[in-house]
């Protein structure tokens, strides 16, 4: 087939009016002439018979000179256009896995998580969970603190702000600087997907000034389990401390082994962090099968 191609369609019984001119080899282009000027659904060339052409000679000698300029759009290079609709398909489809991928992935009974990779954050009007680095203002938040970004991993974490009770001397407001009850206040979600169903230990790494920003409850999508509420520390005051005891009536540092998560189903899961007491300072969380304390940041190098 040489490069010249007879007309696929034409407009106007024959007169050139409008062409389309499709070449699908290789390098041959593809030509598209269409009218400069569209007649509208009234106009009585939209409404000639086939073989009535003549009628042409009725309208004004302006319309006609109108209707018979085609516009030309400039040849199209096919593998060019198959190129960049090859490319555009490729970034829509891994655009959209990793949309629908957006969790963290068990394997091996262990799975860590940097606090601010959150999925998401609800009931925050009280109380909120801030991303916290070496630029940000911390008077600007009411926080009574220094910042601690430069020793946190990744030189962030998070925090619930404002602290309005950071020791005993200052009020306590169940409902609003502190809340027994898990999952009323400040809610971070995280996505997960676990590949070994079973008990899995929480730990999280915090950082505790004072007697009143040292606990924080854990839950399993959706439901606030008691083996997920009042996680506390005690020891490793003014370092990042990764600790996962849980505070009863009689020991009120925390007992070991009593902050677990019964999963039982392979799948994506939402693991939840809820406020107990604010001013807490969050900077990852690790669940794993065993209960070993990690041993500061080598951990997420396994992950």
């Amino acid at each position: 087939m040489g490069n010249a191609a007879k007309p696929l369609m034409q407009v106007g019984n024959g007169l050139g009016i409008g062409e389309i001119h499709l070449l699908l080899f290789h390098d041959f282009p593809l030509k598209i002439s269409i009218l400069k000027s569209q007649p509208s659904p009234t106009s009585p060339l939209m409404h000639l018979p086939p073989q009535s052409s003549e009628q042409l000679d009725t309208l004004p000698a302006s319309t006609k000179a109108t209707l018979a300029t085609p516009l030309q759009i400039q040849p199209i290079n096919i593998r060019a256009l198959g190129s960049f609709c090859l490319a555009f398909l490729l970034f829509f489809t891994l655009a959209c896995s990793e949309m629908e991928k957006a969790y963290v992935e068990e394997k091996n009974g262990f799975l860590a998580v940097e606090a601010e990779n959150y999925h998401s954050q609800e009931l925050d009007q009280l109380r909120k969970w801030y991303r916290i680095d070496k630029h940000t203002r911390l008077d600007s938040l009411r926080d009574v603190d220094d910042s601690h970004a430069a020793t946190a991993s990744g030189n962030r974490y998070l925090e619930i702000l404002p602290d309005t009770r950071s020791n005993h001397d200052e009020p306590l407001i169940p409902g609003e600087n502190f809340s027994n009850q898990a999952g009323q206040l400040a809610i971070l979600n995280y996505q997960v997907y676990i590949n070994n169903p079973g008990k899995y230990y929480v730990w999280v790494r915090a950082y505790s000034t004072g007697t009143e920003d040292n606990g924080i409850h854990v839950g399993l999508d959706g439901q606030w389990v008691a083996s997920g509420q009042r996680m506390q520390w005690c020891e490793g005051k003014n370092q990042w401390t990764w600790e996962s005891k849980q505070r009863t009536q009689e020991v009120h540092c925390g007992v070991d082994e009593q902050i677990y998560l019964e999963i039982a189903e392979v799948g994506v899961h939402t693991i939840s962090f809820s406020m107990r007491e604010d001013g807490f300072e969050f900077d990852a969380w690790i669940i794993e099968k065993a209960y070993q304390k990690p041993d500061g940041l080598a951990s997420f190098s396994s992950q």
